[in-house]
């Protein structure tokens, strides 16, 4: 009667192992990819843990840091050469994001990606949109009809965050994604607010 039990747990426990490597194989080679491409932005953006040499190639400072209920964004360093690169790629950020730190300089947390949101018209015609700052209802009528969004590129193998309407006068719509490349955050890498980080 043991017999009769042990020897199909056996022979199950032996399929099992002998078919895991081959059900993991896909999950897996897309993380290592993944993983990658997380290591190539941190050795891009290593050397601007010294926020002197981010400003000499050309990063310059947006305002003061950005924060929140949800947490600490940062405070935005933007490289206007970068933004032209499109689709974004993950070794090219065009803002990096720092936190003012206890000797009174700036700590490397992370970077921020930016893509235009782009309109496709029923006539074919492809144009950005600009409304009014953070109204996500400023938009023309009639979407799916005459007019529908193009879909976000992919960074670190996922869509940017969007679309959504700009963050002051003039800004288009547009996809973004916050990555902490240099500090943990409980909320998610690409989550936009870190509640574990002070603005100083």
């Amino acid at each position: 009667m043991k017999k009769t039990i042990v020897l199909p747990i056996v022979l199950c426990i032996v399929l099992f192992l002998f078919l895991l490597p081959s059900a993991m194989s896909a999950p897996g080679s897309q993380n290592s990819s993944t993983a990658k491409m997380f290591a190539d932005a941190r050795q891009v953006t290593e050397k601007y843990h010294n926020v002197s040499v981010a400003e000499a190639d050309g990063y310059v400072p947006l305002g003061g840091c950005v924060q929140s209920p949800a947490g600490v964004m940062g405070i935005h360093y933007a490289n206007s050469s970068m933004f032209g690169i499109q689709p974004p790629v993950e070794t090219k950020p065009p803002i990096l994001l720092y936190v003012n730190s206890p000797d009174s300089g700036k700590r490397l947390v992370g970077a921020e990606y930016f893509a235009p949101a782009l309109m496709k018209l029923s006539d074919g015609t492809v144009k950005t949109w600009v409304g009014e700052p953070e109204n996500q209802s400023d938009l023309p009528p009639r979407q799916g009809t005459d007019w529908n969004w193009l879909p976000s590129p992919l960074l670190f193998g996922r869509p940017l965050d969007g679309p959504m309407a700009g963050h002051e006068p003039g800004m288009i719509w547009h996809y973004d994604l916050h990555v902490w490349l240099w500090q943990g955050n409980p909320s998610g890498i690409f989550a936009a607010f870190n509640p574990t980080v002070k603005c100083g």
